[in-house]
């Protein structure tokens, strides 16, 4: 009885940000998080030597990083004279008619090649393992290092989103809840295929993490000089976002009422410490809108325009426009498409790419699952109850709320987005999973802490069980690759 009572006191535990072991705990569940990382797959990660010569058969990455290093923004490829004699060479059927030989996936414009592919991480990973080694990273190496630096700003950011929105906050949940974000945010699956367009993606998932963090601690702190300090940081992460992976960008819109409720607060007597705060983040932030306007322009010769309607690949992206019966599909796709059930291990597995509705037209064939799959991210339907008992109470977070909100209806329109203009890949989802996952990880346990009674613990078996299978659906994704 007295062994009983110890665990479910130990279980029972609240979060004490003031306790140390407490954080301690936290960061070495962190740490084991980053260790992980390493026994995904048994690859090589190793850096190799820069051969201007041969960087046309590299990585598109290293294609961009020659292009740099030769003064040019366009990559030093030629494109095949079938291919520019084309009437349209971005029809895959008239590329296949003609025989014209081009490079897959590559931006063909005016006559020349480029890369739409954000530089993002050519600024965190390339050029710094460049300068320390004297050679470039391979693929598995950079999203690696990527994944390393997006799980430790995934914790910094988790536990800054936990400690604004919540109160009270079971330890064991605080801890299982992060290491089921980790599982389902994506960088596993990245870590595992390596290939350029996870290193885009893990990208994206470091920076908006990293945003986030700066962006909530910043708003967290009373000090004028450290505020601004980190929202300079935070700005020039949201910026890294957008070079990685535009859409991602859209999700951390979702931190806005967090600095609207910063300004509201605002005594009118402090106005130069308001204006200092602002300015430490509008200012940073428009030199790098201003910077990827430049290089938009020279690629594209538009500032807002990002290259994917140039793309060589399966079919003309100009082609893929907005429709309003895809909205259904879409959000089928993205957040209801399930794993499949199999007599075989690992017994839950992705299925095609098919949908309930039709209309998925960029389509590679890839297996694909819904967010609410991971089950971390279906958590964020309990929200409304949490809103209805905090309307019963008279106790409304509206901040909390319209951070809630935000997150939402972001994803929803992130997902009818990918879905007009890309269609269905699994990398698509995790646009939107991490953001969701640290809503519905923080719904759970705020559920969960206001319950009562012989409820509490039931509320906390079920949310214990629920982290546990989110945890287990990140490791049944990778067996599915």
């Amino acid at each position: 009885m007295k062994n009983r009572q110890k665990i479910f006191g130990l279980l029972g535990t609240e979060y004490n940000k003031k306790r140390l072991m407490h954080d301690f705990l936290f960061l070495l569940t962190a740490i084991i998080m980053i260790i992980s990382l390493f026994n995904v797959r048994d690859v090589k990660r190793e850096t190799f030597p820069y051969d201007p010569e041969k960087a046309e058969w590299q990585s598109q990455y290293v294609k961009i990083f020659d292009a740099f290093k030769k003064g040019q923004v366009h990559l030093d490829m030629e494109p095949s004279l079938e291919l520019l004699e084309l009437e349209n060479p971005y029809d895959p059927k008239e590329r296949d008619e003609k025989h014209a030989f081009y490079h897959w996936d590559h931006a063909l414009y005016e006559g020349k090649y480029y890369s739409y592919f954000g530089i993002a991480p050519l600024i965190t990973t390339y050029v710094p393992v460049y300068l320390i080694t004297g050679e470039l990273p391979n693929d598995f190496l950079v999203t690696l290092i990527l994944a390393i630096y997006a799980v430790a700003f995934m914790a910094l950011a988790y536990r800054e989103v936990v400690l604004r929105f919540t109160k009270k906050v079971n330890l064991w949940l605080y801890l299982l809840g992060f290491c089921a974000l980790v599982s389902v945010s994506g960088v596993y699956y990245g870590v595992y295929i390596g290939d350029v367009y996870n290193v885009q993606m893990i990208s994206a998932i470091g920076c908006s993490m990293a945003f986030v963090f700066f962006a909530f601690r910043a708003m967290r702190t009373k000090g004028v000089v450290p505020r601004c300090v980190l929202l300079v940081f935070a700005a020039l992460a949201l910026g890294l976002t957008v070079m990685s992976r535009p859409s991602v960008a859209l999700m951390c819109l979702a931190v806005v009422p967090l600095f609207i409720e910063f300004l509201v607060k605002s005594k009118k007597a402090e106005w130069k410490k308001t204006l200092a705060t602002v300015g430490s983040f509008v200012v940073p932030l428009a030199i790098c809108a201003g910077f990827v306007m430049w290089y938009n322009a020279a690629r594209f010769s538009s500032p807002f325009d990002f290259g994917e309607k140039y793309q060589l690949t399966v079919n003309d992206i100009s082609q893929n426009t907005f429709e309003i019966n895809f909205i259904f599909s879409s959000i089928y796709s993205y957040f209801f498409h399930p794993f499949w059930v199999s007599k075989e291990a690992p017994y839950f597995i992705m299925n095609g790419t098919q949908t309930l509705f039709p209309g998925a037209r960029y389509v590679y064939g890839e297996h694909y699952v819904g967010a609410f799959a991971f089950i971390l991210p279906a958590l964020t339907m309990l929200y409304s109850r949490i809103m209805r008992s905090d309307k019963e109470q008279g106790k409304r977070d509206i901040t909390r709320n319209a951070f809630a909100i935000c997150t939402v209806a972001l994803s929803l329109i992130i997902a009818y987005v990918d879905f007009c203009k890309a269609g269905t890949n699994m990398r698509y989802m995790f646009d939107i999973i991490p953001m969701l996952s640290i809503l519905g990880a923080v719904t759970a346990m705020e559920f969960c802490a206001r319950t009562r009674g012989w409820k509490k613990y039931v509320c906390l078996t079920l949310c214990t069980l629920a982290f546990l299978g989110a945890l287990c659906t990140g490791n049944i994704l990778v067996q599915n690759l």
